[in-house]
């Protein structure tokens, strides 16, 4: 199900500082406040998927994490 879009091009120097010269090394972190009383309590799971300006779309990852409200 899909909740939202993150908050995204937030500079982090040590981040700018591992991956120097790309196009978005000064604006690669992104956030997302989930407001969790909307779903149950109990074991959920998130993951990242990210777009390049080609249009590739790849996952980056995943966590599960637990609610209890």
């Amino acid at each position: 199900m899909f909740v939202g879009r993150p908050v995204y091009n937030n500079y982090r120097e040590d981040i700018a500082a591992l991956f120097p010269g790309y196009a978005n090394s000064n604006g690669a972190v992104g956030y997302f406040y989930l407001d969790t009383t909307n779903y149950e309590n109990g074991v959920h799971n998130i993951h990242w998927i990210v777009t390049d300006n080609a249009g590739n779309a790849e996952g980056i990852g995943s966590r599960y994490f637990i609610i209890r409200n």
